[in-house]
């Protein structure tokens, strides 16, 4: 059991659970349960509370797979790159690995399917289909080619945020500006997670050569990416300034210092260790860095929500 958490990345599901539950009632529903529901947006929810749980977990299955499939295909590389940390040929054979791939996958598309009839537009059962399919072609090809695999796990990774919105198009809409705040959350997550991708890359060099992989530090160099991952997150830190110079004349302190601290205090980490980085561990360390960058911009929606 444990084998299998590591394996579908359980952290990670968890965060993508987050993330949706605060898109859906900090975003778009706006309401929260503190002994009875106070609704700030009189537009109803086009999925009730179960079915949208469904939809999270609908998100976390082709995520699951995803990262199922990734390790399967991902097992000579790991061997070099991170052996201590491998399960497929490890822990669980690659045929099981196979089977949960499948399953995990095909679950997802089934209950998304479902939910898209439910509401009334089947074609919204394209975003889990796309998305599997999308998993499945990043290991097996696009993960091997230059920049193409960082921008597919950007898009997988904004598309969290942005299946929320799809699945209520009653709010969205009516209610543009909501709508924007959705689009958004899923251009930070695209572009921070672009960087993190760059980052990886760097630090699986070694693995990724045995693999005859094209990822940018391979083709451009170390020197060179490092460059343009800083240049991502200088990006990324001057439009977050610049939603905090509004944050500063409306008064706004309380989301001010928590942009401050929670979102670009990690992002500038992640740029210095990056640039100062020599050795695996220490672009290891800038990786996480950008996970808790992101942790923060997630639950910068709960600010949003009590100060809007």
């Amino acid at each position: 059991m444990i084998a299998f958490l590591k394996l579908i990345r359980l952290p990670n599901l968890l965060i993508i659970a987050l993330t949706q539950y605060l898109v859906r009632y900090c975003l778009l529903v706006e309401y929260f349960y503190d002994g009875s529901i106070y609704i700030k947006q009189q537009i109803p929810p086009t999925l009730g509370d179960i079915e949208f749980a469904f939809l999270v977990i609908s998100t976390m299955l082709v995520a699951a797979g995803g990262y199922v499939i990734n390790d399967y295909f991902d097992t000579r590389a790991d061997r070099i790159n991170k052996p201590e940390k491998m399960v497929v040929d490890k822990s669980i054979s690659r045929q099981k690995a196979m089977m949960w791939h499948v399953v995990l996958s095909l679950l997802s598309i089934a209950i998304g399917i479902i939910l898209a009839y439910r509401i009334g537009n089947i074609k919204l059962s394209s975003v889990h289909v796309f998305s599997a399919a999308l998993l499945w072609f990043y290991s097996t090809n696009f993960k091997k080619t230059f920049l193409i695999g960082n921008l597919v796990v950007g898009i997988l990774t904004a598309m969290v945020p942005l299946t929320v919105a799809l699945f209520e198009p009653q709010i969205y809409g009516q209610v543009s500006s909501t709508f924007g705040f959705v689009v958004a959350y899923a251009v930070f997550a695209l572009v921070i997670t672009l960087a993190r991708e760059i980052i990886k890359d760097i630090e699986d060099v070694p693995g990724d050569l045995e693999m005859n992989c094209k990822t940018l530090p391979i083709v451009w160099g170390v020197t060179t990416s490092k460059t343009i991952v800083a240049i991502i997150l200088l990006g990324i830190m001057t439009l977050i300034g610049y939603v905090q110079k509004g944050q500063w004349v409306s008064g706004d302190m309380i989301s001010f210092w928590y942009f401050c601290l929670a979102i670009q205090l990690p992002i500038f980490g992640v740029m210095i260790t990056t640039i100062l980085a020599k050795e695996k561990a220490q672009y290891h360390r800038a990786s996480r860095l950008t996970k808790i960058a992101m942790l923060g911009g997630v639950l910068s929606m709960l600010i949003f929500y009590y100060s809007l």
